[in-house]
């Protein structure tokens, strides 16, 4: 990402710090844009490292795990060692994986 995941990895260190109520710790604060197109958002493509009910952890290239409560995508339950897309958003929490597509 060009050095754009610095500024994000920046932004959850400084929030783990701070003590936050559940709406401030969930609420999106940034969220990746395509450096093509502005309007769009980033989507990656990575492969799940742990999945299990309710909870799907994602391994990227580099950064800590991106978590996502999306299990399924369509009917399909997703599995350990499957690829998926999704697009990144990050909050005080931390990374989470939304909008999950099976490539």
């Amino acid at each position: 990402m060009d050095g754009q995941y610095a500024n994000a990895t920046k932004l959850w260190e400084d929030a783990k710090e701070q003590n936050f109520s559940y709406e401030e710790r969930i609420r999106k604060q940034y969220i990746p844009r395509d450096p093509a197109d502005p309007s769009k958002r980033m989507r990656f493509t990575r492969t799940i490292e742990h999945a299990k009910p309710g909870l799907v952890l994602i391994q990227p290239e580099e950064g800590p795990v991106v978590i996502s409560t999306q299990t399924l995508v369509g009917s399909t339950a997703l599995q350990r060692g499957q690829k998926v897309s999704f697009e990144l958003t990050f909050s005080a929490k931390g990374p989470f994986a939304e909008h999950l597509q099976i490539p």
